[in-house]
C-alpha cells in the first residue's frame, strides 16, 4: 500500500503542468489555485471574484436578463404586473475602487410582466404574458443623461389560440399558464441596422415557447409564426438555438423531462421535426439546456432535480456523459464559458 499526502499530490500536480491554469488544483484547495498563473499575468487573482448589487428594494420579482453585444448594458427584467425593465451598465473596466461596479442607467415600463429577454444589435426581444412576445428597437445612448435611449416598439406577437388543435388536446388536463418562458434570436438575426459581411445568410427570425409548443417567427410578420412545433404532452420550460451553421438545432425542456433537439429545416408534419431525444433525461422539469459554444455536438441541461448533465448528441445511447450533482435546489440556467469549452457556470435556488 503507498500513501500519498495532499502535499505530495500538490507538488506532483503542480510539475506536471507548470505554468497552466489547473481547475483540479482549484477544487481541491482554492486558496492554491492563483499560484499556477502564468507569471506576466499582472496581479493576483485567487478564486472567482463576484460583485454583488441591490437594483430595487422594493423589486421582489426578477425572472430574466440579457447582455447587450454592442456595450456594456444588462437588461434585467422583473415579473410583476408593471413590467420594470432596468438598463443596468457594467463599469468594471471604468470604475474606481470604492464605487459601485453597476449603475443603473435607466428603468422603463412596459405595463406587463417579463418572463424572458433576448438581445441583438439594437433589438430587444420580451418574452411575456397572454402568449404573447414583443419586439423593441432601442434607440440612442443609455450613458446620456440629457437624452435617454428610446425604447421603440416594432411588434407584437401572439401564438394563435390552441383551443380545439392537436397541441391542446396533448395538453394535460390542469390548467396551464400563458407566460412565454423563452425568447430568443437566431444566431445569424440581423437588426437591419448593421452592414455586415458573413459568409452565411443572415435572418430575422426569433422562437418563443408557449404551454408545449415551439414557436419560429418571422419579425416581419406579427400575425401568425412561421412554424409551430409540438414535441411534448407538457409545457416547456426552455428552448435554446444551436449557435454553429446552419443555425437549425433548436434544443427544448420542460415538464416531461425529455429533453429533446428539433432540425427547423424538417418539415413539421415528420416526427415534429425531432433529430434527437433522450425521454427521462432528468428526474424532474428541465428549467434550462444550452449548447456548447465551441463543440456544437455538447450539450448542458439543468432542472428541478438539482443536477447538471452533459450530453453527447453523437451517441445513440441517450444518457449523459457527465453530471454535476452538487446542487440542494432547483438549477435555474446554466451557462458555458466562453473561453474554455469544458468549462461552465450554474444557477440554482441553493441557500
Amino acid at each position: 500500500m503507498t500513501e500519498i499526502t495532499l502535499e505530495k499530490l500538490f507538488c506532483k500536480l503542480e510539475a506536471s503542468q507548470s505554468g497552466k491554469n489547473m481547475p483540479i488544483l482549484c477544487a481541491i484547495d482554492p486558496a492554491f489555485y492563483w499560484k499556477t498563473h502564468p507569471k506576466k499575468q499582472k496581479g493576483v487573482i485567487k478564486d472567482i471574484k463576484t460583485d454583488s448589487f441591490c437594483v430595487n428594494e422594493e423589486e421582489t420579482y426578477f425572472t430574466s436578463m440579457a447582455l447587450s453585444d454592442n456595450n456594456n448594458i444588462i437588461a434585467l427584467g422583473s415579473g410583476n404586473p408593471d413590467g420594470q425593465l432596468y438598463f443596468i451598465k457594467d463599469m468594471l473596466d471604468s470604475r474606481d475602487a470604492e464605487c459601485s461596479r453597476f449603475q443603473v442607467q435607466q428603468t422603463e415600463y412596459l405595463n406587463a410582466p417579463i418572463h424572458s429577454l433576448d438581445w441583438s444589435g439594437n433589438h430587444l426581444l420580451v418574452g411575456s404574458n397572454k402568449n404573447t412576445a414583443k419586439l423593441f428597437r432601442i434607440h440612442g445612448d443609455f450613458e446620456d443623461e440629457d437624452s435617454p435611449a428610446d425604447i421603440i416598439k416594432l411588434g407584437n406577437y401572439t401564438s394563435p389560440s390552441l383551443e380545439g388543435t392537436v397541441q391542446a388536446k396533448q395538453l394535460p388536463s390542469y390548467l396551464h399558464n400563458t407566460f412565454v418562458n423563452a425568447v430568443q434570436f437566431s444566431p445569424n438575426y440581423s437588426d437591419m441596422q448593421k452592414k455586415t459581411e458573413t459568409h452565411f445568410q443572415l435572418s430575422n427570425r426569433f422562437l418563443s415557447i408557449t404551454a408545449n409548443s415551439l414557436l419560429i417567427w418571422d419579425v416581419m410578420n406579427e400575425r401568425r409564426p412561421v412554424s409551430i412545433q409540438t414535441t411534448d404532452r407538457k409545457p416547456l420550460k426552455c428552448a435554446n438555438w444551436s449557435p454553429h451553421a446552419p443555425f437549425s438545432l433548436i434544443v427544448t425542456g420542460g415538464d416531461s423531462k425529455a429533453l429533446t433537439i428539433i432540425d427547423t429545416r424538417i418539415a413539421t408534419g415528420y416526427q415534429g421535426g425531432v433529430v434527437w431525444k433522450a425521454p427521462n433525461a432528468h428526474d424532474h422539469t428541465i428549467r434550462t439546456a444550452l449548447f456548447n459554444p465551441f463543440i456544437p455536438y455538447w450539450v448542458a441541461s439543468g432542472g428541478e432535480d438539482c443536477v447538471a448533465n452533459i450530453w453527447d448528441i453523437r451517441s445513440t445511447y441517450h444518457a449523459p456523459v457527465a453530471k454535476i450533482d452538487g446542487h440542494r435546489d432547483t438549477i435555474r440556467s446554466i451557462a458555458w464559458s466562453n473561453m474554455r469549452p469544458e468549462s461552465l457556470c450554474t444557477t440554482s435556488c441553493d441557500e
